[in-house]
């Protein structure tokens, strides 16, 4: 409880913050780098937002679903574009960069979407929840609830321990580094879920939580990402 109390005020105290560099310096576009000409929420400028990278399945085929992935999609490729908004929102501490992001996402976003599907982020370990303050899969389940109605749980799944970055791993050592790495904490029984996530590379994050929900009886697990990576360079 103490935990809970003080990370609210953190983040209080960070939101204020940010709002008042907002004031002071106006915000600048996160590809281009061009100065906004009025503060949004959106972190890009119209030219730039016009020129993100369509994933089109007739010209770059989809990758090959992992094991207990049913169904995937993702609006963009990863380009550099996209990369900066993603990377901005995850490291530079932009979770508004969210909106953007779920706004350009939102029609393929609600192709995945059917009556009884339930959206769940991937968690992010607690250690890692501490230092960053907020999950970026979270805030862009939140984002997307502007634009389309559905049942979520940011809560749902749990990342039990803490793992490893995937990058530069082996498809097995991937594989043991998410071994028993997330926890159902509510009933999916017979539920279609879906997972909602930045970006795809190897599908073995999503591939470890989709085992992990099928175990707690979920019927089908599909996954929806911001981007996916064509080519992901795996060793």
């Amino acid at each position: 409880m103490l935990f809970a109390k003080s990370s609210t005020y953190l983040h209080k105290l960070k939101r204020l913050y940010q709002g008042l560099m907002q004031f002071v310096a106006p915000s600048s576009c996160a590809v281009c780098f061009e100065l906004l000409q009025q503060t949004t929420r959106m972190g890009v400028c119209a030219s730039c937002y016009g020129k993100l990278p369509e994933w089109d399945v007739n010209t770059v085929a989809e990758p090959p679903l992992p094991r207990y992935v049913d169904r995937f999609d993702a609006p963009f490729l990863y380009d550099e574009a996209v990369k900066l908004l993603i990377t901005a929102m995850k490291f530079s501490d932009k979770p508004e960069y969210a909106h953007a992001l779920a706004q350009v996402s939102q029609d393929r976003f609600k192709n995945c979407l059917h009556e009884d599907v339930l959206v769940l982020p991937v968690p992010m370990h607690r250690e890692r929840l501490i230092k960053r303050m907020y999950n970026q899969s979270a805030e862009l389940v939140k984002a997307l609830r502007r634009y389309a109605t559905f049942d979520d749980s940011l809560t749902g799944l749990r990342r039990v321990r803490p793992t490893k970055p995937q990058v530069g791993q082996s498809a097995k050592a991937r594989q043991q580094n998410l071994k028993d790495a997330f926890e159902v904490l509510i009933d999916v029984q017979d539920k279609s879920i879906l997972l909602v996530d930045d970006v795809w590379t190897t599908g073995s994050t999503a591939d470890a939580c989709a085992k992990c929900l099928k175990k707690a009886g979920a019927k089908e697990v599909a996954v929806f990402t911001i981007a996916y990576v064509e080519k992901p360079t795996v060793n």
